[in-house]
């Protein structure tokens, strides 16, 4: 586990704790100011906002269309209907 990753976990269960950042790391022998250093990194991080998305294998004669979103970070947006054979191909490409 890398540390970005180990901190990152710290990070959200202190997020969900309720407690003050130096109880939390008092209570998980965290040094406090490496924990404030991983907390501005992490703040600051972009966030994704891709989600996982399961399509079967075999589609049923009948066509089913989705509407297909994609936002970027600058704040460009494409909107396109595709249907789920496309879609599955794409992600099949990647």
């Amino acid at each position: 586990m890398t540390k970005e990753t180990q901190m990152g976990r710290h990070y959200n269960d202190f997020l969900n704790s309720g407690l003050s950042r130096k109880h939390y790391c008092e209570k998980h022998s965290i040094n406090l100011s490496t924990f404030k250093y991983w907390h501005g990194k992490l703040e600051s991080k972009p966030k994704s906002s891709f989600v996982s998305v399961e399509i079967p294998s075999k589609i049923q004669a009948v066509t089913f269309k989705a509407l297909l979103e994609i936002e970027y970070p600058n704040g460009v947006k494409i909107k396109s209907i595709c249907d789920f054979e496309i879609i599955r191909k794409l992600i099949s490409l990647v």
